[in-house]
């Protein structure tokens, strides 16, 4: 992945979520978007 995350999985073998910083996820999908947009524009052109 792109950005730091953080496992937080305890040492009794139990699965615990990987956290992330939410505003870098949302920077990085936002990202994608205008990469995404500008390819259509430029295939419908």
């Amino acid at each position: 992945m792109p950005w730091p995350m953080a496992d937080l999985c305890n040492k009794a073998g139990q699965r615990s979520p990987w956290f992330i910083d939410a505003k870098k996820l949302a920077d990085y999908i936002d990202s994608k978007k205008r990469e995404a947009e500008n390819d259509w524009q430029k295939m419908r052109a």
